[in-house]
């Protein structure tokens, strides 16, 4: 019965993975194609296009690994202190860490934009991907701190909680806790502030309500609100569970669940919420290319 349960849980998991990993891909082919990324908005989509991709990296990691272990319910390498699962916990905190960062950046970016329209902090296409190119350093400094030069403890994949878990050293002190839990708070105080400025700023200036500036503002806003609250959400219930000695090893589903839903809400967003990417234009400019590629087939048979 318990494994009967747990190959369940575990296969709603692996279909939401792979729901949201084909939904990001369709996105990230829609800027593609659209290139919007080369638009009057090219920084925005710069920035998204490396959420997204992150994204899709943190989706296969769960698709190819987390996810089916979880069904399995065993190790797939020779246990928790395995090379297999030290690397996998390495890529999985990279991932976290360097979509944190970029949330930050894509906040940064929303308010300068939005707020102080005059700055150039985020004025062409080589700064944005400069601040990436930065943002990924960093997240990899912060990987290898967390993961690899710490004693303890290293954030690892584990079946046995339906997710993640720390890897604890006996007599050696968690700094590694401590860092995640700063640097995720720190992300999601700094994701509402500039939440709360937005709002603020459009009362501030008094748009008129019918104006397309204002319900632009009131697209970001409902934007910011949904990734400030499942990102929040995730990175709590990671750090609160395990304080409150849960029994049921499968509530701890719920942190993949969000986690998965996260990597996802970026694609949700930008298919609702985002003019410029869209369903019906995808096929469109499907339809075109297409037509394109059979006109210049027809001319090279002639």
């Amino acid at each position: 019965m318990v494994e009967l349960m747990r190959m369940a849980i575990g296969a709603l998991l692996n279909i939401e993975i792979w729901i949201m990993l084909i939904l990001n891909v369709f996105v990230l082919s829609c800027i593609k194609k659209g290139k919007l990324y080369s638009g009057k908005e090219k920084c925005v989509y710069l920035l998204s296009t490396s959420n997204i991709c992150c994204d899709i990296a943190q989706l296969a990691l769960h698709a190819f690994y987390i996810g089916p272990s979880i069904i399995a319910g065993k190790w797939f390498f020779d246990g928790e202190k395995s090379l297999g699962i030290t690397i996998a916990g390495v890529l999985f905190i990279e991932f976290w860490i360097f979509a944190s960062l970029i949330q930050m950046l894509f906040s940064t970016n929303r308010l300068i934009i939005i707020c102080f329209p005059w700055s150039s902090l985020f004025s062409s296409r080589r700064k944005t991907f400069l601040y990436i190119v930065i943002t990924l350093i960093i997240a990899t400094g912060l990987t290898l701190r967390h993961q690899v030069f710490t004693p303890c403890c290293r954030t690892i994949p584990d079946q046995r909680y339906f997710g993640y878990s720390i890897l604890n050293v006996d007599n050696v002190e968690n700094h590694s806790y401590l860092l995640g839990l700063i640097l995720d708070a720190g992300v999601s105080v700094y994701s509402g502030i500039s939440y709360i400025a937005m709002i603020v700023y459009a009362r501030i200036k008094g748009v008129s309500r019918n104006s397309g500036a204002f319900k632009r503002e009131i697209r970001c806003a409902i934007l910011f609100f949904i990734m400030f609250t499942t990102y929040t959400v995730i990175w709590m219930t990671f750090y609160v569970y395990p304080l409150l000695n849960i029994g049921i090893t499968e509530a701890y589903v719920i942190t993949p669940i969000l986690l998965v839903f996260n990597s996802g809400i970026n694609a949700i967003i930008y298919l609702t919420l985002n003019r410029d990417v869209s369903v019906s234009d995808y096929f469109k400019m499907r339809n075109i290319v297409d037509k394109l590629n059979l006109l210049h087939r027809e001319g090279s048979a002639l």
